[in-house]
Parts: structure tokens; sequence; C-alpha cells
């Protein structure tokens, strides 16, 4: 059992982004990294992986999910 939290990039922005390192909290078991294309649209953050495979589901994105520190890069 791991005993520290996830880590993963974090950052919500318009065309780039330049991102931080955030520690998921309880719950929040994946890196998620989303991107579209129009427009331009760049987001990373810790989510729950249902959440991830939902947002992976719908297609409006290109989407990862993962679940090794900074795996969303």
């Amino acid at each position: 059992m791991k005993c520290s939290a996830l880590q993963c990039y974090f950052c919500e922005s318009g065309k780039s982004c330049a991102p931080t390192i955030e520690n998921c909290g309880p719950g929040k078991d994946t890196c998620f990294q989303g991107v579209c294309s129009d427009p331009s649209y760049i987001q990373k953050k810790c989510m729950r992986m249902e959440e991830c495979q939902v947002k992976r589901d719908s297609r409006a994105m290109k989407v990862t999910c993962c679940q090794t520190d900074l795996c969303n890069k």
C-alpha cells in the first residue's frame, strides 16, 4: 500500500499549459489529461478513475487516465 498521495500535473489553460504539481486528495486516484483541438484547450488534474473514464468515453476531448506519479505530462 502506498503511504504518500499520488502526484499529478495540474493546469487549466486556453492554448498552452505551464503545469504545477498537485498532491491528490482522498479518493482521487487518477491523473487526468484532457486536450481539445477546437477550440484549443488543455486540462491536467487529479480525479477519480470513474470520472476520468466518463470523460474519456464522451469523446469530447482526447483524454488520458493514468495512476502513477506525474504520468499526465
